[in-house]
């Protein structure tokens, strides 16, 4: 179903995202989270992590939709 296609995307997502934050050795890897939604036909992803040589935290939005990628810090 619809649902059930979109469920596997979200994960796959999230996944991707998580390892990708997870290569870098200076985030922790105990604090990364990911959070992904589909809002109208884009995909609005929420992460979150800390640096493990300052304890900073970090948050992303990246926005996916057909044609445009966009990443933002958010202080």
């Amino acid at each position: 179903s619809w649902q059930r296609q979109m469920c596997i995307r979200d994960r796959e997502i999230t996944q991707r995202v998580r390892s990708g934050l997870l290569k870098r050795e200076e985030i922790l890897p105990d604090s990364v989270q990911v959070h992904v939604e589909l809002i109208k036909d884009a995909f609005h992803i929420y992460g979150s992590f800390q640096a493990a040589d300052t304890e900073a935290s970090y948050s992303l939005h990246i926005i996916i939709d057909p044609v445009n990628l966009e990443v933002t810090v958010i202080d």
